[in-house]
């Protein structure tokens, strides 16, 4: 229908992915924008299948988006039997991509190659992960409750664990709010322990460890000529070491003193740098 640019498709949940891929192809041939329309009954509880797809259709809207929807797709449904026309659906416990790659690291260890990806190898190999060891005894983790699927749980960790700046990370909780509502205190502690993380690379600090009530802080170099600067600070009961930093909360597990702390640190940090 070439002279044809609006779709409108009821009911969309109970399409299947490819079909309504398809079905959107069907309009804005050409010069044409082209638009879609997928609607669902206002009070009606979707399946989260069906949540899945239209997810997916959602967010694949741009030229050249095929291969993913048909990746997403095999992800949702299962890849099932080469031979067979039954459907596993072991592949949603892990996901797709991390299922492929633990396929491509097998076939490189039966091949006697060597693993070309670090990133890769250290998903499977057992060694410890990069960054800063944290020990803040929080409980935090993704809900299942909050996110029942458990592809999707797995996707967003390795969202959490890739993001490389704090302004990317509150990116990725707006989004989350807004696709899922208010979020709960364990994910909360989650997004906390990986902001603590990015903020420990900036500052060059190996490990906090929470002992009762006191944050054990280990730098990466010797901190002992700031010694009289941190520990002037009138608001947090502050103890250096050489190396470490020790700092007394005034309420077991207080993630708020943790947070003036390192405005204290990063405000020190930025009068040194601009000494230098």
């Amino acid at each position: 229908m070439p002279s044809v640019n609006t779709l409108i498709v009821d009911n969309a949940d109970r399409f299947g992915l490819a079909q309504l891929y398809q079905l959107r192809g069907r309009i804005g041939r050409s010069y044409r924008q082209g638009y879609a329309y997928f609607t669902i009954p206002e009070f009606k509880i979707i399946t989260p299948p069906a949540q899945a797809r239209l997810d997916t259709i959602l967010a694949s809207s741009d030229i050249g988006s095929g291969y993913r929807v048909a990746s997403r797709d095999l992800e949702i449904r299962g890849a099932g039997q080469v031979l067979g026309k039954k459907q596993s659906g072991h592949i949603t416990t892990i996901g797709f991509d991390l299922y492929m790659k633990m396929i491509s690291h097998a076939m490189k260890k039966v091949k006697g190659q060597e693993l070309l990806d670090d990133k890769d190898a250290k998903l499977f190999e057992n060694q410890n992960p990069k960054g800063p060891h944290l020990k803040l005894n929080l409980n935090a983790l993704i809900p299942t409750e909050f996110i029942p699927e458990v592809s999707t749980r797995i996707s967003l960790y390795n969202e959490l664990a890739e993001i490389d700046a704090i302004e990317d990370l509150y990116t990725l909780k707006v989004e989350i709010i807004d696709k899922y509502g208010q979020i709960p205190i364990e994910f909360e502690n989650l997004f906390t322990v990986a902001r603590l993380r990015l903020m420990s690379f900036q500052c060059g600090i190996d490990s906090i460890i929470l002992k009762g009530n006191i944050y054990h802080i280990r730098f990466d170099q010797t901190i002992k000529s700031l010694k009289y600067i941190l520990e002037s600070n009138e608001e947090l009961d502050i103890n250096v070491k050489n190396r470490s930093l020790n700092c007394k909360v005034s309420r077991y597990s207080n993630i708020d003193t943790l947070d003036k702390l390192f405005n204290f640190i990063f405000e020190i940090k930025h009068r040194v740098e601009s000494i230098h």
